[in-house]
């Protein structure tokens, strides 16, 4: 038999960002996180680092808690 165990589980897209493609001095790319899962996950944050070229920006970086079968758009500049 087959067992359904409540777990968040989040997905990022895009996965990737080819910075080798941009081409002008800042870029905003919108990240978009799901929950795919049957409960919350919490204290959901995102990290990124600088390259030699860019300074990341998320203009959110604390999402708190991700809500069961929920989806959230974080917008981030790199500069």
């Amino acid at each position: 038999f087959q067992t359904n165990v409540p777990a968040p589980v989040v997905t990022v897209e895009p996965a990737y960002v080819d910075l080798a493609k941009m081409t002008s001095a800042t870029a905003q790319v919108d990240f978009k996180l799901t929950n795919y899962g049957l409960i919350a996950a919490k204290d959901v944050n995102l990290q990124f680092t600088d390259t030699d070229r860019y300074t990341v920006v998320p203009l959110v970086d604390q999402v708190g808690d991700l809500a069961a079968s929920s989806t959230l758009t974080v917008p981030v500049l790199f500069v």
